[in-house]
């Protein structure tokens, strides 16, 4: 189970954009999101530092994320 970052959180009808605009509370649960990112292209770095990017993008403009790990156990994680 997963989604795309740039396509289906940041784009689509019912991504975040539009739920923080309809007055939702939104949050990513990062280690379930991948960006849709080619490697090759501006900037050119490894996918993983693209989705390091894209989701620093997500939490600094849109939405705050959480991990897995945040809903089963009693403390929250602080990374």
């Amino acid at each position: 189970m997963g989604v795309h970052e740039t396509c289906a959180l940041l784009t689509a009808p019912f991504a975040l954009r539009n739920m923080i605009r309809l007055g939702m509370n939104a949050v990513v649960m990062r280690d379930l999101t991948d960006a849709m990112y080619d490697s090759k292209e501006w900037p050119v770095v490894s996918h993983f530092t693209g989705n390091s990017l894209m989701t620093e993008y997500i939490e600094t403009y849109i939405a705050p994320s959480i991990v897995c790990q945040c809903l089963y156990r009693s403390e929250a994680i602080q990374i």
